[in-house]
């Protein structure tokens, strides 16, 4: 059996740096957000969401649904990849909102641009619905996509490094597998 050397970045995986990293940014990014959305009138948050345009405007009980569901999912999610748990579920959810939301973000500020209100695109503030007030549209754009990068690392990562599952596994006595490397088969 020819054993294939594991490539730079299938090594720098395996020290579970850039999965503990990504968690951290993800976890405390979500939750945050998620409570200030809990703790807000979910009407303003349905407000937010039917300035995108991107749900269907009619029946008005989509958005509303969306508004009272979405924060509680983003919340899940954010305690879960805090803690290494389903961490491949939670950071394919979290990919799936980010990539939407970044979507919905993009095309709102290029409509905005092209009405011809602002000089430059990077100039247009407004408040994206996320809970945190407003933003700078570029500065948005720029940290969604360092959050999707993070999701990415979540979901695709086999580093299970201070994931709880693996802690209590070892802890109990349990054998942890090694992930396996290229080259190798999955038993």
């Amino acid at each position: 059996m020819t054993v294939t050397k594991p490539t730079l970045l299938q090594r720098l995986d395996a020290t579970g740096v850039p999965l503990i990293l990504a968690r951290l940014a993800l976890g405390v990014v979500f939750i945050y957000l998620a409570l200030n959305k809990l703790s807000a009138d979910p009407h303003v948050f349905a407000k937010s969401i039917k300035q995108y345009s991107v749900l269907p405007q009619d029946p008005p009980q989509i958005i509303n649904a969306v508004a009272i569901v979405l924060p509680w999912l983003e919340l899940l999610c954010g305690v879960a990849v805090l803690l290494g748990v389903m961490l491949r579920g939670a950071g394919l959810l979290l990919l799936v909102q980010l990539v939407a939301f970044t979507l919905a973000i993009y095309k709102y500020g290029i409509d905005l641009f092209n009405q011809g209100k602002f000089a430059a695109i990077c100039d247009i503030k407004f408040d994206c619905g996320c809970g945190t007030g407003e933003q700078w549209y570029c500065e948005k754009l720029l940290g969604n996509l360092g959050l999707i990068a993070a999701a990415v690392v979540t979901a695709w990562s086999r580093s299970r490094v201070l994931c709880l599952p693996a802690m209590l596994r070892r802890r109990r006595g349990g054998v942890v597998a090694a992930p396996a490397t290229v080259g190798q088969e999955l038993g």
